[in-house]
C-alpha cells in the first residue's frame, strides 16, 4: 500500500464513525456529511468499494428509523408537555395527546383491528334499494380489465356487422 492509500485509510478512521453517529441520529446524508466534514462523493465512493461500511451504513439508518419510531410511540404514550403562560409568565404544564398520531401507531401495531380506510369489502345499500360496492385495488383493477375486453368485444361486433361500402 503506498503512503497516499494509508493517509487516505487513516483519515476514513477518522471521518467514518462521526459519520456514522450523525446518520444514526438523523437519517440523512447530507447532515451526516457535514458533522463528519466530507463530501457526500467521498462517503458514495467507499459505500461502493467497502462492503463493511455499506453495512454499517445501513445499520445507522435503521437505528434512525428505530429511533423515530420509538419517539413517536412515547409521544402517543406519553403525550407533549407544553407550557401555559399567562400574562406573559409561565404558570405551568398542560400534556397534549395527537389523535392522529395515537390512530396511525394502532393501524401500524395492529392492523387486524385497526383498518385503513376503504381496505375492506363492504357492501353498502343506500335508500331505495339502490346499492354502492366498495373494492379495493386488485378488484378495481380486474373490473377495468373486464370493462375493456366488453368494449374491445362490442367495437368488433359492430364492425363485423357494417356492410362494405361500395367502390366508385
Amino acid at each position: 500500500m503506498t503512503h497516499r492509500g494509508r493517509t487516505r485509510c487513516r483519515y476514513a478512521l477518522q471521518w467514518r464513525p462521526r459519520f456514522l453517529d450523525a446518520l444514526a441520529l438523523s437519517r440523512s446524508q447530507i447532515i451526516a456529511c457535514r458533522a463528519a466534514k466530507v463530501s457526500a462523493t467521498t462517503v458514495n465512493l467507499h459505500l461502493k468499494s467497502d462492503p463493511d461500511f455499506e453495512a454499517q451504513y445501513h445499520a445507522a439508518e435503521e437505528h434512525a428509523v428505530a429511533l423515530l419510531h420509538d419517539a413517536c410511540f412515547a409521544s402517543a404514550l406519553e403525550g407533549d408537555c407544553e407550557p401555559v403562560y399567562w400574562q406573559g409568565i409561565k404558570v405551568g404544564h398542560v400534556r397534549k395527546f395527537d389523535s392522529r398520531l395515537r390512530i396511525e401507531m394502532l393501524r401500524a401495531h395492529l392492523p387486524t383491528k385497526f383498518k385503513a380506510p376503504g381496505t375492506a369489502n363492504l357492501k353498502i345499500n343506500a335508500s331505495g334499494g339502490a346499492s354502492v360496492l366498495v373494492i379495493g385495488e386488485a378488484e378495481r383493477d380486474e373490473l377495468v380489465a373486464l370493462r375493456q375486453q366488453a368494449l374491445a368485444q362490442i367495437v368488433e361486433r359492430k364492425r363485423l356487422a357494417l356492410p362494405a361500402v361500395p367502390q366508385m
